[in-house]
């Protein structure tokens, strides 16, 4: 198994300042914005080797089956709920709806936000161990991100450890 050493994630004053900026910026402009910061480590080694790992997907682009309802959209909020993608989806029942992004490219290649066919491949080829039989779709643009920390995020992370997951990749949207 791979020994992995990382650095802690070293911020320059540069970098600070264009972060500052960014987050000034989505405060200005988003109603109930507001910035958590997380005072957690946000990395967690593998315990065994990807290549006998299940990876399952969590994405923040709004994914969700064709059978379950959208995102809200409206809401100044967010919709912080979340949408369970089971492992054997074929890309044609995969649905997107976000905000924040054009989902136009992702109903063409849902691969681009959602690769649940990817990691089928990447299991084929012995890459991964296998794909897991739980993914989750969620929506990125939640400004009152209390609800994600408190109630979604914890339930979320119950369910994928429960269906077997043994590592998450997390997808923008």
């Amino acid at each position: 198994m791979n020994e992995w050493n990382f650095k802690p994630f070293i911020v320059d004053e540069k970098n600070q300042e264009r972060f500052d900026k960014w987050i000034g910026t989505i405060t200005k402009s988003h109603k109930n914005g507001h910035f958590v910061p997380n005072p957690e480590t946000s990395f967690a080694p593998m315990k065994k080797p990807l290549a006998e790992s299940r990876i399952a997907l969590l994405t923040t682009g709004g994914v969700h089956l064709a059978s379950q309802p959208p995102f809200d959209l409206e809401s100044h909020d967010g919709d912080w709920t979340f949408r369970e993608i089971p492992g054997d989806t074929p890309e044609a029942d995969l649905r997107f709806s976000h905000s924040h992004y054009d989902t136009t490219d992702a109903g063409k290649d849902p691969n681009c936000i959602f690769p649940l066919t990817r990691l089928h491949d990447l299991a084929a080829e012995g890459v991964i161990g296998g794909v897991a039989p739980l993914h989750i779709g969620m929506m990125g643009f939640v400004p009152a991100i209390e609800k994600v920390l408190e109630e979604t995020g914890p339930e979320v992370a119950r369910r994928l450890v429960k269906s077997g997951a043994d590592a998450v990749l997390l997808t923008p949207g």
